[in-house]
């Protein structure tokens, strides 16, 4: 008896529910969820999603993961201030269809309300990435265009270097 008693309880525990991620991801890579997880993650917690479409054999894909997305302070920031999804356009064609994605890579920006902010298609210097991503998960897009922001945050760093 107690053997089926051990059995069940072992069994429950392996089979029970589980997390999006069981354990977070090393330290500087983006914890990519699926599409409908990000969205709900977006909801729940009033972040952007950002969109991450890519594909097998895809060189400029690779090159905005490897220069990009896995840089640690960009990780860092993508799993701070957006709810981030990973596409592979090969299996989710429906998605595909559905955001009018041309090409890969391509990246788009939904606001937590699920309605589009914006999107980029090709590979993006890191550092034009970050710009970006602030620029999304700071909320700027709210209340200004890119250009604006690009323009503002070029002025400070001026600033900054002046003193």
């Amino acid at each position: 008896m107690t053997r089926v008693r051990l059995f069940i309880i072992l069994a429950a525990v392996a089979l029970g529910p589980r997390p999006a991620f069981p354990t977070a991801p090393p330290a500087g890579q983006v914890a990519w969820l699926k599409y409908d997880e990000a969205l709900a993650t977006a909801r729940r917690r009033g972040l952007p999603l950002l969109i991450f479409f890519r594909q097998d054999n895809c060189r400029p894909c690779e090159v905005l993961s490897e220069q990009g997305f896995d840089r640690p302070d960009i990780a860092g920031y993508v799993n701070q201030r957006l709810a981030p999804a990973r596409v592979d356009l090969d299996r989710e064609p429906e998605l595909k269809k559905k955001f009018r994605v041309a090409g890969a890579p391509t990246v788009w920006f939904l606001a937590p309300d699920g309605k589009e902010i914006d999107f980029f298609t090709g590979y993006v210097p890191a550092d034009r990435l970050l710009l970006i991503l602030r620029y999304v998960g700071d909320g700027a897009y709210r209340t200004m265009t890119f250009e604006e922001f690009e323009r503002r945050e070029a002025k400070t760093a001026t600033d900054q270097e002046g003193k």
